[in-house]
């Protein structure tokens, strides 16, 4: 899939390190759009500040990104459910 979306830098670096463990935690320690949207919108929310460089996603993008992630997640859940069955 093409990244269409922006870099972030974080400006204060020890609250998004602070966030990104929590982040593990809620969502466990594989990378996911939904866990990095979560994070940067909990970070704002803290009063974080960032700049970005490249295109910011547009309302689309994102909607569209974050049901194929959770697409993937449910196919996978199936597939590891199947190799445990033995079919």
């Amino acid at each position: 899939m093409n990244e269409i979306f922006s870099n972030v830098n974080y400006k204060n670096e020890s609250l998004h390190d602070t966030i990104k463990k929590e982040a593990n935690k809620k969502f466990g320690s594989e990378n996911s759009y939904v866990k990095n949207l979560w994070i940067h919108n909990e970070y704002k929310k803290r009063g974080g500040k960032a700049t970005y460089k490249g295109k910011k996603p547009s309302k689309e993008s994102i909607k569209h990104q974050v049901k194929a992630t959770f697409l993937v997640d449910f196919a996978e859940d199936i597939i590891e459910t199947l190799d445990d069955d033995n079919f």
